[in-house]
């Protein structure tokens, strides 16, 4: 990778990583549109750098097997990754309970679907292959430059789900992080796009103390640290 495509990659991931953060400065009532759109434009700069300058690994980096392994390869990310949430909860001894929004008509929501799957996509591509790309790029190794890029995905959503969903996001950008290593770009985006479309749709439902007189426990709610929601 050239000069030039370095440092214009290493512009755009610092771009995106600063986006949210304006854009909770600002308190823009369109926060969510500016931030999946503007994901969605770096993301497909960094692409199309990628291939004028024939970036080395991207084809690895996308789908490192052939086609019959990678479609299961696919498949078993895109269920871990829907299956993040769930798991998430049982440890925190809740339950995952579907939000008003999804009885809504199929097609009434496909916009919103298409949204969240592009910008999980996306970011993929920014923090999983744009992002390691630099680092490598400038002489680290692989797997520092992979954690410092999970580092810097944490520290991308803050802003929306507060810092105490940190741990969460280190565990979810980790199973990502594996998942783009071990199975490739591809299922790495299907995955975070299965675990946001599940985010997107469902709430913690936590047991609180039965009180007097009530023969069942009343279920306070509270919403999933989400990964990509600009609400």
């Amino acid at each position: 990778m050239t000069p030039f495509a370095q440092v214009t990659l290493a512009a755009l991931v610092f771009g995106h990583l600063l986006t949210p953060w304006l854009l909770q400065r600002h308190r823009s009532t369109r926060a969510r549109d500016h931030y999946d759109k503007g994901t969605v434009v770096v993301a497909t700069v960094a692409v199309a750098i990628g291939i004028v300058v024939g970036a080395e690994g991207t084809q690895k980096w996308w789908a490192p097997y052939s086609a019959p392994i990678a479609i299961l390869a696919v498949v078993a990310c895109c269920i871990g990754g829907g299956l993040i949430p769930v798991i998430s909860a049982r440890v925190g001894r809740a339950r995952l309970v579907r939000l008003p929004t999804t009885n809504q008509p199929w097609a009434t929501r496909l916009p919103a679907h298409v949204w969240t799957v592009s910008c999980a996509s996306a970011e993929e591509i920014i923090w999983r292959w744009a992002a390691p790309s630099v680092l490598v790029g400038v002489g680290l190794p692989a797997i520092a430059s992979a954690a410092i890029a999970l580092f810097g995905f944490v520290l991308l959503h803050p802003p929306v789900s507060g810092w105490r969903s940190a741990p969460y996001l280190c565990v979810i950008g980790l199973a990502l992080t594996v998942f783009a290593g071990l199975a490739g770009l591809a299922a790495a985006a299907v995955a975070h796009a299965a675990h946001n479309l599940v985010v997107a749709h469902t709430t913690f439902a936590r047991r609180s103390r039965q009180t007097a007189g009530s023969p069942h426990p009343h279920t306070a709610r509270t919403q999933l640290p989400e990964a990509d929601a600009w609400d």
